[in-house]
């Protein structure tokens, strides 16, 4: 279990990489969620605790699929319904390559050969 600080440092973290990851800027979230830039930037630094309230409102202030990528690498689960090709349009570059060379390791094997193209865009993997 993680103590209180490596919590917090973990939602920091996370936050942090969610605003490059989905290119957030940081004054329209915090003009959107009526959090101020100082107090965003403050716990960003890990200077102070944003608290409950607040990061609830910045969660709602930016795109859904930035949410839930927040909130699933904070459970470490997949939320339901997420398929491989929303978590491939938010990847990184790197990521994204990672993707399809292990698509194509996978598609070399020979009982590969008998499943449909389609269903490939129905697979479900961990964030």
């Amino acid at each position: 279990m993680l103590s209180e600080n490596e919590t917090i440092h973990q939602h920091q973290q996370k936050l942090d990489e969610m605003f490059v990851r989905f290119n957030l800027s940081a004054k329209s979230v915090c003009k959107e969620s009526g959090v101020s830039e100082t107090m965003l930037s403050r716990f960003r630094n890990g200077k102070a605790d944003l608290g409950s309230g607040k990061l609830i409102a910045l969660l709602q202030a930016v795109p859904q699929s930035a949410s839930v990528w927040y909130i699933s690498q904070l459970l470490g689960t997949t939320p339901e319904g997420l398929s491989i090709v929303a978590l491939v349009l938010q990847a990184t570059p790197q990521e994204k390559g990672e993707v399809l060379s292990a698509i194509g390791e996978w598609v070399k094997k020979p009982e590969m050969s008998q499943i449909d193209s389609r269903d490939l865009l129905q697979l479900k993997i961990a964030v």
